[in-house]
């Protein structure tokens, strides 16, 4: 459902008391970043290293979101789709387990890159992070009271303290909301969703309720596509362990009721559950300790249903929630370990797990967070569906969004959102769309409100409830905060509101970054992650047989132009000679792309000859109107009156070709050159000036702007080019 943005109504949610004080007047701020989050942290840890004065506001005294609470098997497919601070947080992870364990250790292999963790480990590494910036200020235990804005604009915050009870005001230029909840965003007045939209309302064919049969994708009698405020189920991601000098025993919660829990009696004796890992599923992490997260039996850690009131309560009615969370999972624990009517070995297997007394040791060893996997969803200037995870229509990657600024690489995945009922043939909203779902480029436009100009939202971000189930992972969740802090500096530098920003200079910024905007099964590494969360024959893998071509440079260029339609599939063949056909198309988008930028004659303004029929390319020819409108930029091949499209294109017609489009003037006595830097192409020869510009303004590849040879026939990559063509477009734009 979507409601209105009403700052009256979403007051009245978050249980608001007018007739404060405000006792302290926090100093102005650049940027101020709602929710340490990873999503929040990220936004905050990005602007503050452009050197904005950034005020980082946490809900608790714990910063990383579940990152550091319990969900520690990092939800990804491939991970090459994520760079940036993501990439340097994996890093630093993977760094403190070589260099206190050993690179050799248990350890180190089961940190697994980086990517799988101990929660405080988590949480050390963002302190460390944060810690570096003196221009980020982190302040803890904050309760948001009140937003105000007027004019489609947030002039300021008040906040509490829920140490002291003190009531802070803060100001600021810019604000991002990294929370999970979306709270900043709805206090403000921006229009937002809670549930699922119906099957018709952006054509999804598994939106609304739904009961899908997996495998093969079934979707079963009484599926009726309706929409409705349901939300997925939302549970605790646990650490857990069997060591039993680390192991903390369960404790019995006072409220605990055997009748949630019963089910599974029936299970165990049949023999289709055996243990701890049948009911909960279990994945080893370092120091023996293992990470929990549901299991689609019927009872698990998930708890549908409970969380309906969730997204829009009070302080008061969340905090309720939460406790009926952490009883369930504890009684859930309690039941499995010491319930008679469960079999002996069942019990005393289960018996041997408990949490480890150095994780949330401050909060009874569970963890800080429960698991809001959604909740509130802005009305932005973009909307997320489940098509932009699938492949397009006749095509052969999902849809492409020129302003990309992140990849979501997860398939889309709904828990459930209501439990079996008697007369329903199973559990219902679960949606599990590996077979179909594909990596998505995420646009900038998700993250922009509709109503208010000087506002962020990577956390809550626009999407329907099955596109959200693909971003809601902390990979990409990370990377839109990382977007969102670029965006922020950027709009600010420009005198700007985000949505006025130049999108390409955006994403010029994190690709410098390392930030990944579009994804190439051919361009990454291999995943190992998939054979380490998956036993044999528990899932079938889809792309077993990819192969991967690691860069021979940074891949901007493939990544940039990946937006704008280069590349129609998800190989981007970087190592493949670049044809002439290709070339002609390329250059073209790319004339488009930097407008007025380039040489007027592209079109033919300003040409001094007719258009040249080559022989082989005719008005019929695929190739003509891109010929035709390049008609005094290229050559034909080898100097005959034939184009030859499918041959590869040489260095020396890369040059020239390039030179001519940018418009830079091909003056020799301009150059200036007393002797040539490369061996093989001497000053009189005639391509000599045109790779001489190209390497004065950056345009040729960094190992060739030093003394060595050049080889000009020999044939141009697609990565090459790509990586001329970014350079070009920095030079001529920057």
């Amino acid at each position: 459902m979507l409601f209105p943005n009403s700052p009256c109504l979403a007051a009245s949610m978050m249980g608001i008391v007018t007739g404060w004080r405000v006792k302290t007047l926090n100093k102005q701020s650049q940027i101020v970043v709602y929710g340490a989050t990873p999503c929040g942290l990220s936004a905050a840890i990005a602007a503050a290293r452009y050197g904005r004065q950034v005020t980082l506001l946490a809900h608790g005294q714990h910063i990383g979101g579940m990152m550091s609470s319990g969900l520690s098997i990092t939800d990804l497919r491939f991970p090459w789709a994520f760079g940036g601070i993501f990439k340097q947080f994996t890093d630093r992870v993977l760094r403190y387990y070589t260099e206190t364990y050993g690179s050799d250790s248990e350890e180190a292999k089961l940190c697994n890159g980086g990517i799988w963790f101990e929660p405080h480990v988590a949480e050390a590494v963002f302190e460390e992070m944060v810690a570096e910036l003196p221009e980020l200020t982190l302040v803890r235990n904050v309760r948001l009271i009140e937003a105000r804005a007027a004019e489609g604009r947030i002039s300021g915050i008040v906040c509490e303290d829920r140490v002291s009870g003190n009531r802070v005001e803060h100001a600021a230029e810019l604000w991002i909301d990294g929370s999970y909840e979306g709270d900043l965003a709805a206090l403000a007045g921006a229009a937002y969703r809670v549930g699922r939209e119906g099957r018709e309302e952006y054509d999804e064919p598994y939106a609304g309720f739904i009961f899908l049969r997996n495998p093969g994708l079934q979707v079963l009698e009484g599926s009726t596509g309706e929409g409705d405020e349901r939300i997925q189920a939302y549970n605790y991601r646990l650490c857990l362990t069997n060591r039993a000098e680390l192991r903390v025993r369960i404790e019995r919660p006072a409220d605990y009721n055997r009748d949630l829990y019963a089910p599974l009696v029936e299970l165990a004796k049949e023999g289709r559950i055996k243990g701890l890992n049948d009911v909960i599923r279990l994945a080893p992490i370092p120091n023996g300790k293992f990470n929990g997260n549901n299991r689609p039996i019927g009872v698990s850690l998930d708890l549908p249903e409970a969380n309906t009131g969730y997204p829009e309560g009070s302080e008061e009615e969340r905090r309720e929630i939460i406790a009926t969370y952490r009883s369930y999972m504890t009684g859930l624990l309690w039941f499995v370990q010491h319930d008679e009517e469960l079999p002996l070995a069942f019990r005393e297997e289960c018996g041997t797990w408990g949490f480890p007394k150095d994780e949330f040791a401050d909060n009874g060893h569970i963890p800080y967070e429960f698991y809001v996997r959604e909740a509130r969803r802005i009305a932005g200037r973009a909307t997320f569906t489940s098509h932009d995870a699938f492949l397009a229509p006749g095509g052969e990657r999902a849809p492409i969004h020129a302003d990309s600024v992140a990849v979501g690489d997860y398939h889309v995945d709904s828990h459930i959102v209501q439990r079996k009922k008697e007369e329903w043939p199973q559990m219902e909203g679960h949606v599990y769309l590996r077979a179909i779902s594909k990596p998505a480029q995420i646009p900038y436009g998700v993250m922009l409100p509709r109503d208010l100009d000087n506002l962020l939202v990577p956390g809550a971000m626009s999407a329907t409830h099955l596109g959200f189930s693909v971003l809601r992972m902390e990979p990409p969740w990370s990377a839109l905060g990382q977007a969102a802090g670029t965006a922020a500096h950027l709009a600010l530098t420009r005198e700007k509101s985000p949505s006025r920003i130049d999108v390409a200079e955006l994403q010029r910024m994190l690709l410098d970054a390392g930030q990944v905007i579009t994804f190439f099964y051919d361009t990454g590494g291999q995943d190992h992650v998939w054979e380490l969360l998956n036993v044999p024959g528990e899932r079938t893998r889809q792309d077993a047989t990819i192969e991967t071509a690691p860069l021979f440079g940074e891949g901007k260029g493939i990544q940039f132009f990946g937006t704008k339609g280069f590349f129609p599939s998800y190989y981007a063949r970087p190592h493949d000679a670049l044809t002439r056909t290709e070339a002609v198309r390329w250059l073209c988008s790319f004339g488009d792309l930097a407008g007025g930028r380039i040489k007027e004659g592209m079109d033919g303004a300003g040409a001094t000859e007719a258009v040249r029929d080559y022989v082989d390319v005719g008005p019929e020819h695929p190739d003509y109107p891109y010929v035709a409108r390049l008609k005094t930029i290229v050559d034909g091949w080898l100097g005959t009156n034939g184009f030859y499209p499918t041959a590869a294109l040489s260095w020396a017609d890369a040059a020239r070709w390039l030179v001519r489009l940018c418009g830079f003037p091909a003056d020799r006595e301009q150059e200036g050159n007393a002797f040539s830097p490369w061996s093989d192409l001497p000053l009189e020869d005639p391509n000599f000036v045109c790779f001489s510009l190209l390497k004065r303004h950056g345009i040729l590849p960094k190992a060739w702007n030093e003394t060595g040879c050049l080889e000009p026939l020999s044939y141009v990559t697609r990565e090459q080019f790509c990586d001329m063509l970014y350079r070009a477009f920095d030079n001529l734009c920057g």
